[in-house]
């Protein structure tokens, strides 16, 4: 049997992709309730500093969250990243890696 996060979730984007991130850094979507929205669609993408999560809520261009880094979503205890981690442990591991000084 499916749990409730898995029936709340899908895998084709939900809201048009107003930031124009590529194809293969859509994660999935997933539904909340907990402030109101619906559908959330996540991203993760690679900039400079390290991989970014990308957090949409809407087909304009202006709504989404972009919180930063993957780990400093994870350890936030806002309800809309915490179901955006939802989405990104389902879909497949999350590796962290402390980067040391060369």
């Amino acid at each position: 049997m499916k749990s409730i996060e898995t029936l709340n979730m899908k895998f084709r984007h939900h809201w048009t992709n107003g930031c124009k991130h590529a194809k293969s850094e859509y994660v999935g979507s997933i539904i909340i309730n907990e402030t109101g929205l619906t559908w959330l669609d996540v991203y993760v993408f690679q900039d400079r500093l390290g991989q970014e999560v990308c957090i949409r809520y809407g087909s304009e261009d202006h709504q989404y969250y972009s919180p930063c880094e993957v780990i400093n979503v994870y350890r936030s205890p806002n309800p809309v990243y915490q179901a955006a981690i939802r989405v990104l442990e389902y879909k497949g591991k999350m590796v962290w890696e402390r980067k040391t000084k060369k």
